[in-house]
């Protein structure tokens, strides 16, 4: 996605360059020119909070934020939305995250594997500190159902899968199990 929104305004691929850690913003010679995009793609972790990539990419923040205004460089940053929500609160510096920002797209998924289901679960849990017993799969099962709307109308639900677990790991809501769900 964050290859296709550099490309779609007529940027030139070879002009775009996808960043894979913080040591690689570190690495580049900015001072040559050659790029005009960069991609950070999952730049917290990929299904749930990584703390060390969280605390690595720290260290740039602001140094990538001043640079693309002061030299017109483009950046992608990709996470998932409770990924990002979760880093905000342990970015300890105003950054481009906390700010409001026009330039701010959320892109909401519902196509979560049951693997990612049951990590973000899994990690919500552990983040609230939650030690009672709680069967993933079954809670993942009973997502992945539909809601009845009108007489016979279903839909696919739309609250995301993040939220829910949010507030499913709570003291209150947990004891409903994965009935939950």
């Amino acid at each position: 996605m964050a290859a296709h929104l550099a490309l779609e305004v007529g940027l030139k691929s070879e002009n775009c360059l996808k960043l894979e850690c913080a040591r690689d913003w570190k690495d580049v010679n900015w001072d040559l020119g050659c790029f005009t995009v960069v991609i950070i793609d999952d730049i917290f972790g990929e299904i749930c909070l990584d703390p060390e990539r969280l605390s690595n990419w720290k260290t740039v923040l602001n140094n990538i934020e001043q640079f693309s205004i002061n030299n017109n460089l483009k950046v992608i940053i990709t996470s998932r939305s409770h990924i990002m929500e979760e880093a905000n609160d342990k970015v300890d510096k105003e950054t481009m995250f906390k700010k409001s920002s026009k330039h701010l797209v959320h892109l909401n998924s519902r196509s979560l594997s049951e693997d990612e289901m049951r990590q973000i679960l899994k990690s919500t849990l552990m983040r609230n500190d939650i030690k009672k017993y709680v069967d993933l799969d079954e809670c993942v099962k009973n997502a992945r159902g539909v809601i009845n709307l009108q007489s016979g109308e279903q839909e696919e639900s739309v609250f995301g899968f993040p939220q829910c677990s949010a507030l499913f790991a709570t003291d209150t809501l947990i004891g409903n199990g994965p009935s939950f769900f």
